[in-house]
């Protein structure tokens, strides 16, 4: 079935679609292992697209840039809980953490170590 999508250049370009959104949503950024296998899953793709799916000339940067957005996205997701992205619309807080992900993610680190006030069968 596979060999079957991947023999016209619309089946490769969809191909390509799925597995660069399934590795965007994979990439962890405080992982090691999941930038490992990201970039192990990136590299034998873009070998692939360049030798065996020459002719699908934007397989790769189909790839490329839906990898980017899902893992933006990702990323966005797993930090909403930071006091930088609070209270701002979406579309905001997918610009501050592709632009300032790294203080997004100290800032969000930072609010989960501290102790959370809570009230506990009505006693302070």
């Amino acid at each position: 079935m596979l060999s079957q999508l991947i023999e016209n250049e619309v089946g490769v370009y969809v191909v390509s679609l799925a597995i660069a959104v399934g590795v965007g949503l994979m990439l962890d950024l405080s992982s090691r292992r999941a930038w490992i296998g990201s970039l192990l899953v990136t590299g034998a793709f873009v070998v692939l697209g360049l030798t065996v799916f020459s002719g699908a000339v934007w397989a790769v940067p189909i790839y490329v840039v839906v990898f980017v957005v899902a893992a933006l996205l990702s990323e966005t997701h797993r930090l909403a809980d930071s006091p930088l992205l609070a209270g701002e619309p979406y579309w905001k807080r997918v610009a501050l953490t592709a632009s300032h992900g790294r203080a997004v993610r100290e800032a969000a680190k930072r609010a989960d170590a501290l102790p959370r006030n809570t009230i506990v069968d009505g006693a302070h």
